[in-house]
């Protein structure tokens, strides 16, 4: 094994995963001699460390990446946002054409002339203007 490295044979492997605690903690109990909750207790600090460090590489590694002129795309909160904004439009314009649809429907019970609105027709009005200028007679 190299110089400095552990032998605990869970932190070589690659990856350390949930399962990988159970089975560390079967090896500290065989090994090591430690009770079941003793030995649960180091494989989880262990895998929490290890993510850890995992974490902060993955982070190191994003960032010396974007330093370099790497992109990634949109991030899920970049994306939530974009799905949110198309969703506030698409019900801003069905808001808009419910409202248009609404002030046509208002607009088409009140439909008329004034002047049917005060009792006469139009037929009626155009007749009294008649009898009006006929009564003035030419002058």
């Amino acid at each position: 094994m190299a110089r400095g490295t552990s032998r605990n044979p869970i932190l070589m492997l690659a990856t350390y995963t949930s399962p990988s605690v159970v089975q560390r903690q079967m090896w500290l109990m065989k090994h090591r001699s430690l009770s079941q909750p003793a030995a649960y207790d180091v494989a989880r600090r262990e895998f929490y460390k290890h993510r850890h460090l995992e974490d902060i590489r993955r982070r190191v590694a994003k960032e010396e990446a974007l330093h370099v002129g790497a992109y990634f795309g949109k991030g899920p909160l970049e994306i939530g946002m974009d799905l949110e904004d198309r969703t506030w439009e698409a019900w801003k314009s069905w808001a808009g054409r419910q409202i248009e649809d609404e002030e046509a429907s208002r607009a088409q019970m009140f439909s008329g002339s004034q002047v049917e609105e005060s009792g006469t027709s139009e037929l009626e009005h155009a007749s009294l203007l008649e009898s009006v200028q006929e009564s003035k007679g030419p002058k």
